[in-house]
C-alpha cells in the first residue's frame, strides 16, 4: 500500500509545491522516496535560511536629528503617536510599503532601518522559525505540544487528519515564468518577492531606485563577527535545540540537502507500509526550524548529523553528491 505525502508549514497554512503537479502526465502525488529522490524538499534550504547580516542600527539622537531636518513634512510634523500608527497599519498592509515610505526623507530612512531590515530577513527566509511536518494521506490526529487550544479546536473541525487538510495554498521556488492557469489563481505562491514589489512601484523614478538600491546594500551587509568555522551551516530545531551540520551531510555518501534531512525526521502517519522503515511518528514532525549557522548553536544543543546520514540512507536507498548546499 502506498501512502501521499505533504510538507506543511502549519504556522501559515501552506504546503511545499510539488513539481510533479507542473507534468501534465502526472497526477502530482508522490509517494515517500519519490519526495525524496525528486528535488522538491531542497526547496526548503532557500525558505529556512536567514541571512548573515550585520546588524543596522541607528541612534536615536541621529533620528531625532534627522527629524529636526525634515520637519517641512507634512507626515513628520504629526504627533509622533500618529506616525507610529501610519507605520504600523502599512506594515499591516505589505512590506513594501513600509520600504517606501523610508525612501521619503532622511528621517524615515533612518527610523525604519530596523523594521526595514526585519522585513527583508522575514522575506529572505520566509519559513523560518515556522512548524513543519512531512505528513501522509493515512495520517489521523495532531503531534502532541504542537497546538494551542485554539488550534486544536480549530483544526478537529478539519476530519480524522487535519494538517494533511491544513494548507490552503503552495508555496514553491525557482517555479517557471509561464504556469498552468489554475496555478496562476494564487494557489501557488512565490517567496521572495518583497524587493520585486518595491521595485515595481519605484520603476518610473530612477533616483527613488538608486535610494532603494543603497538602502538594500546597507541592510545587507555580510556579518564578519565570529570565526570563519563557525560559518557553517546548520539546520536547527529551536524546538528541541538539535542541530544539524550541512558539512557533514555534504561529505557522506547521501550528500543530500538539509530539506530532505528535515523531512526524514517530520513524517506523522497511522500507516508504516512506504515509510522506507523511517517510523510513523517522526521526533521532529510539527516543531520549528531555521537554518543559522554553527556559531548560532551553543554547548547545550544536541549534534544528530550521524543520525540524519543514517536517515537519508533508509528513506532515499540511493546515494547522492549534489544535493543543494545552504
Amino acid at each position: 500500500m502506498g501512502q501521499h505525502w505533504k510538507l506543511v508549514n502549519i504556522d501559515k497554512k501552506r504546503q511545499l509545491f510539488n513539481h510533479a503537479k507542473l507534468n501534465l502526465f502526472s497526477h502530482g502525488q508522490l509517494q515517500l522516496r519519490e519526495f525524496l529522490l525528486n528535488g522538491i524538499a531542497e526547496q526548503l534550504v532557500g525558505l529556512l535560511r536567514v541571512p548573515r547580516w550585520s546588524a543596522f542600527n541607528i541612534s536615536n539622537e541621529d533620528i531625532f536629528a534627522s527629524k529636526l531636518k525634515s520637519a517641512t513634512s507634512p507626515l513628520v510634523s504629526l504627533p509622533q503617536e500618529i506616525v507610529d500608527l501610519v507605520v504600523s497599519a502599512l506594515a499591516c498592509s505589505g512590506g513594501e510599503h513600509v520600504i517606501c515610505l523610508s525612501l521619503t526623507c532622511s528621517y524615515f530612512f533612518r527610523l525604519l532601518s530596523s523594521s526595514n531590515q526585519t522585513l527583508l530577513i522575514r522575506d529572505v527566509a520566509p519559513w523560518a522559525g515556522d512548524r513543519l511536518i512531512l505528513v501522509g494521506d493515512f495520517a489521523e490526529g495532531i503531534p502532541a505540544g504542537i497546538a494551542s487550544d485554539d488550534e486544536h479546536r480549530e483544526w478537529t473541525q478539519l476530519g480524522e487528519n487535519p494538517l494533511y487538510d491544513l494548507p490552503d495554498a503552495h508555496v514553491g521556488e525557482n517555479l517557471p515564468p509561464e504556469m498552468p492557469h489554475w496555478m496562476r489563481k494564487g494557489m501557488v505562491e512565490r517567496p521572495h518577492m518583497l524587493i520585486s514589489h518595491v521595485q515595481e512601484r519605484l520603476k518610473e523614478d530612477d533616483g527613488d531606485l538608486q535610494l532603494c538600491a543603497r538602502l538594500m546594500q546597507m541592510l545587507t551587509t555580510q556579518s564578519h563577527d565570529t570565526e570563519p568555522s563557525k560559518h557553517q551551516s546548520v539546520l536547527r530545531n529551536l524546538t528541541t535545540k538539535e542541530y544539524i551540520l550541512d558539512e557533514t551531510i555534504a561529505k557522506s555518501q547521501f550528500a543530500y540537502s538539509l530539506g530532505e534531512v528535515l523531512a526524514t525526521f517530520s513524517l506523522w502517519t497511522e500507516e508504516p507500509s512506504g515509510t522506507q522503515s523511517l517510523g510513523c511518528k517522526g521526533i521532529w514532525a510539527g516543531h520549528r526550524f531555521d537554518i543559522a549557522t554553527l556559531g548560532e548553536v551553543t554547548e547545550e544543543w544536541t549534534d544528530l548529523s550521524a543520525k540524519a546520514i543514517e536517515n537519508l540512507a533508509r528513506g532515499t536507498q540511493r546515494p547522492k553528491k549534489d544535493g543543494k548546499r545552504s
